[in-house]
């Protein structure tokens, strides 16, 4: 019995090649296979607390919710400075009607979906579409105005069965950011589509330090911008592997994913022909014919895939580390005593209102528990507070790699923040003792 992705391939043949910068296209014998990325998260890391029976998969402690946080706020500011275009938020909830374009749209995607009973049946959004372009069905853009950019991100669910759950990788509710550029013909969405690539290429470096460009296009779509993926090639110095589709299964007809070197696919670009007519959205000059624009959707991924991929980023080094900004934890305090708490709490209390994400190991465990377990959690820094620390004296903070610095209050600050700044992302209660999940 074939699967619903099953359904979207059959009797479509593929064929692999390579496109080097020196513009050669060359045939592959098949895809490269470089093994299945992890689904899960470390579980050493703290973040996420795995549920049994009717409960939830999994609930994300306070360490992991700033690590979402962290990576949503990434995403948005990534989507503002370097995509460009404007936010939209819009409802999570649409009509479910026969014929309409939103189910000819969900008829292109190969998952299950999630309804409401009752007289009036609705669906539960599976990706950003169903938002966006209702933003735009039925609109005439002047030519003036293209491109046209618009971003979101969203919580989207899908109904998958429990064999096809696959940890953070694979869930049934999930954040996902998608940004539609509306491009008045071809020739203009191939230039925004170069422009959105290479931005990409340069985002990824926040994350990884190895990455691929795949693309997958129909045989027509190669046919009609070999020059063009050429000229991408050239210009970003590196080959593209091409996946070429015998005909169109999708909206699009070419698309681009890149893959990190630890599997995981990221960001991504699709060139959409068909969605402009399904809605009904035109453009043209005042005074022409009215055509159907360009779709590009690009997605900087889901903050819960982003984790996957820092954490397999960071497990590569010696020790294993996060960037400092993406680290959950900056600074771990440890008090050595009780009569040292109420001054290790203050200073994270301090620390963290000026931007530094601090917590306070007060639990009921030797100091050398405490660091062991701030290793275990890829802490950055760690500190001991103890009577002289407690009284204002300067702090002895280890890095992960085992260095040790002296630091003043303001010194501490001055060098965990000359980098990045001050966070925007905050932490909750700073005591673990007092956390509801650690």
């Amino acid at each position: 019995m074939p699967t619903l992705r099953d359904r979207h391939t059959l009797g479509i043949s593929v064929r692999h090649l390579v496109i080097t910068p020196d513009g050669r296209l060359n045939t592959r014998d098949s895809e490269a296979k470089s093994g299945p990325a992890p689904a899960a998260l470390p579980r050493h890391l703290g973040w996420i607390e795995h549920g049994s029976g009717d409960g939830p998969q999994f609930v994300w402690t306070s360490a992991g919710s700033t690590a979402l946080n962290l990576a949503e706020q990434w995403i948005r500011r990534a989507s503002t400075d370097r995509l460009w275009g404007d936010e939209v938020v819009t409802p999570s909830l649409y009509p479910w009607q026969d014929g309409s374009p939103l189910q000819t749209l969900a008829g292109t995607f190969a998952d299950r979906l999630y309804f409401t009973d009752g007289a009036r049946r609705q669906v539960l959004r599976w990706n950003a579409d169903p938002g966006l372009f209702s933003v735009l069905s039925g609109r005439h853009v002047p030519a003036s105005r293209l491109p046209l950019r618009l971003w979101e991100t969203c919580r989207c669910f899908r109904l998958n069965q429990s064999g096809e759950r696959k940890g953070v990788r694979r869930m049934d509710e999930f954040t996902l950011h998608d940004h539609h550029a509306i491009c008045s013909d071809e020739q203009s969405a191939l230039l925004e589509y170069e422009r959105l690539v290479m931005a990409q290429l340069d985002l990824i470096g926040d994350w990884t330090d190895q990455a691929e460009l795949v693309f997958t296009l129909t045989e027509d779509a190669l046919d009609a911008r070999t020059d063009f993926l050429a000229r991408l090639s050239e210009r970003t110095g590196r080959p593209l592997n091409v996946e070429v589709l015998s005909r169109r299964r999708h909206y699009w007809d070419m698309k681009h994913k890149i893959v990190t070197r630890s599997g995981y696919s990221t960001f991504n670009t699709q060139f959409d022909t068909d969605n402009a007519r399904r809605f009904g959205l035109t453009t043209g000059s005042a005074h022409g014919p009215r055509t159907y624009p360009v779709v590009l959707h690009t997605s900087l991924s889901s903050p819960e895939r982003l984790l996957l991929v820092a954490a397999a980023q960071a497990s590569g080094s010696t020790p294993a580390r996060f960037p400092l900004w993406f680290a959950p934890v900056q600074l771990r305090l440890m008090p050595v005593n009780h009569d040292s708490v109420a001054e290790a709490v203050a200073l994270a209390r301090r620390l963290s209102a000026a931007g530094v994400r601090t917590d306070v190991d007060d639990r009921n465990h030797t100091i050398s528990w405490k660091v062991r377990k701030a290793a275990e959690e890829w802490t950055h820094f760690v500190a001991v507070i103890g009577p002289r620390e407690a009284a204002g004296g300067p702090l002895a903070v280890r890095d992960r790699d085992g260095t040790t610095q002296t630091w003043h209050e303001r010194e501490l600050l001055e060098q965990i923040t000359k980098e990045h700044g001050a966070s925007p992302v905050r932490m909750g209660e700073v005591r673990l003792s007092r956390r509801a999940t650690s």
